[in-house]
């Protein structure tokens, strides 16, 4: 046996190669086990290859239960999760020789012989071949049966067994009905492979496919003509990646350098105005902190719309019910003036919802009676805008037909979608990712971790607060910040040279000031500034935050190349969707965690402006 040892990946070699190894000895035997004891050893060995691999826990934890769930005989997730907190207890990580791991999961010279094989190219270019085949079969099976065919008529059109199409169709049900939810049969719910949200999302779902069969070829060519011709107020919609933006910069580009003065690009966050080249909504239009409040009187035009004639906000959807009031309350008395104002605006509904806390939540209750959401449309003004509609139906970022099919039915709430992404998405993490969460929680406790891991090796600067008075509960950042070269960071206020929620990198650091080189190619000198808390406190410290991890807020509007989504429980409608669909492929995406039926939220009010047949 001691001999047969060299014929596994060594331990000085990458771990990953390690897990590869130990996945394939498990394929050999049939993803079976002869005992549980020896599949829980199994477990527990993969397991700590991949956090020590990666030294990532939440990697590792999604690692081994996708393996878990490929097992013939699984052991149960919620016993599998008591299991991996418990292995991730200092005392437990081992690191295994080549002769412990032969003799914890009493691998036969045969196997050992076998396995030295599948390291040989040729072979291993057919295996990635025939997983690219079955995982083509998998998509296609799921994709049958959501269109409502019976296992027995997808056996015969395949040309394969029906109790592969059991097989298969039973995973993608453990995976969407698994132990961690449960499905109210009492509400006589149907199996989530087949079933929409609700009957009005299928609906709708119809109508927006019917409407995108029979667009035109040119839209482009039309939206433009629209946007340069009409002086009316617009409203340009469309799906993620249909190229909203690059339409508004089409328009930009057409105008004169006179006339382009006089158009003002506004958005609802800073991330979302970097995108675009703009400002915030809020710093245009000088609003305060808070509720935007109708009954005081407008006085005064804001300096900045003086000699404006066009006005466009982007991602509208995360436009606030009171601040869209607020804004047309002061463009309909600067139009009253003479100034002819109209107003562009940009964005899908079904994507984010705006942000608002409990607190905001209960004052809009009370200020808006009877409205569920707080959309902009929910408001009066909506119509009296009368907004000319312009529809973009062809998808730019991703160019694989299949994705964009998947993709437009979680915008709708297909449930069947969630085990197609769970199928295909790539199971290895991505080069340097961008890590998006749901949770503000899960952003800070993952960019903790990062600047502790960071601090190990690495020099760092801890900043400390000054305030003049008591501190309130919420602060505009941590009273410590550590920051390092190499750190990544975020803005959390608008500045001269800075904009809210603009991403970048840490170049230098002194006591008085960090320089920061931003996504976009600009670098900025960064000091230390007063924020005056609610209580009148002075608070004094730099705005900035960790960004090793945003949230999907922060990532609305951009496309990252390569997406590590931490499944941490979608809240709101549209957080899904926005969440898929940032990366341009799904071979660069990976998912930590597992993604739930619960996690499919659509606002069915939102869904209806995207199909403008039904409103």
């Amino acid at each position: 046996m001691e001999k047969q040892n060299k014929t596994l990946p060594p331990v000085s070699v990458t771990l990953k190669h390690r897990a590869d190894w130990l996945w394939e000895w498990v394929k050999l035997r049939g993803y079976n086990f002869d005992s549980n004891d020896r599949r829980n050893t199994f477990l527990y060995i993969y397991f700590m290859t991949w956090k020590q691999a990666y030294s990532n826990y939440n990697l590792a934890y999604a690692m081994t239960h996708r393996r878990n769930h490929q097992l013939d005989k699984q052991l149960k997730a919620t016993d599998l999760d008591k299991k991996i907190k418990v292995w991730n207890q200092p005392k437990y990580n081992h690191k295994f020789t080549n002769e412990a791991l032969i003799r914890l999961l009493a691998i036969t010279s045969d196997e050992v012989e076998t396995l030295k094989i599948g390291y040989n190219k040729k072979l291993k270019a057919e295996r990635a071949q025939r997983t690219v085949l079955r995982n083509e079969r998998n998509r296609e099976i799921s994709l049958l049966r959501a269109k409502g065919l019976t296992q027995k008529e997808i056996a015969e059109k395949l040309d394969i067994s029906l109790s592969t199409v059991k097989r298969i169709l039973r995973e993608a049900r453990n995976f969407l009905e698994g132990s961690e939810f449960t499905i109210n049969r009492s509400d006589k719910v149907k199996s989530a492979i087949t079933e929409f949200v609700s009957s009005e999302a299928k609906r709708l779902y119809t109508l927006y496919k019917q409407e995108n069969e029979n667009a035109p070829d040119n839209e482009y060519d039309l939206a433009l003509a629209k946007l340069k011709n009409l002086h009316k107020n617009i409203f340009i919609q469309g799906s993620a990646g249909t190229g909203k933006s690059y339409l508004i910069n089409q328009y930009l580009d057409s105008l004169s350098d006179e006339e382009r003065k006089a158009v003002l690009l506004l958005a609802p966050t800073g991330k979302a105005a970097d995108v675009i080249g703009g400002t915030t909504v809020h710093k245009a239009f000088e609003l305060p902190v808070g509720i935007q409040i109708l009954d005081e009187e407008i006085i005064s035009i804001p300096q900045i719309l003086k000699n404006i004639h066009t006005i466009i906000i982007d991602e509208i959807s995360m436009l606030r019910i009171d601040v869209f009031e607020k804004i047309m309350q002061i463009l309909q008395f600067a139009n009253s003036k003479g100034q002819n104002i109209r107003l562009i605006i940009v964005g899908d509904f079904g994507q984010l919802a705006p942000v608002c806390t409990s607190s905001d939540k209960a004052i809009l209750k009370t200020l808006y009676p009877g409205i569920k959401g707080y959309y902009a449309f929910n408001s009066a003004k909506w119509k009296e805008a009368n907004f000319e509609k312009i529809i973009l139906h062809k998808v730019y970022r991703q160019n694989d037909a299949e994705l964009i099919e998947h993709l437009n039915g979680i915008k709708y709430g297909r449930y069947s979608d969630l085990a197609w992404f769970k199928y295909n998405a790539s199971p290895f993490m991505s080069y340097k990712p961008v890590y998006i969460c749901s949770r503000r929680k899960t952003v800070d406790e993952f960019n903790q971790s990062a600047i502790e891991e960071y601090s190990k090796g690495n020099p760092t600067t801890t900043y400390q607060a000054k305030y003049d008075g008591p501190l309130t509960t919420e602060l505009p950042c941590s009273k410590t910040l550590t920051f390092g070269v190499g750190v990544r960071v975020m803005t959390i206020c608008n500045e001269k040279n800075y904009k809210n929620g603009m991403l970048g990198t840490v170049k230098s650091l002194s006591d008085d000031k960090v320089v920061v080189k931003f996504d976009n190619g600009k670098t900025v000198t960064i000091k230390r500034k007063t924020f005056e808390l609610e209580n009148g406190t002075s608070y004094i410290q730099f705005p900035l935050i960790l960004a090793y991890a945003i949230t999907v807020h922060r990532a609305q509007g951009s496309t990252f190349e390569h997406v590590a989504i931490m499944c941490d429980g979608c809240f709101e409608a549209g957080q899904l969707y926005c969440l898929l669909s940032r990366c341009p492929s799904l071979d660069n995406m990976t998912f930590i965690g597992e993604l739930k039926p619960s996690d499919l939220k659509v606002d069915i009010e939102a869904l209806k402006l995207t199909v403008f047949m039904t409103r």
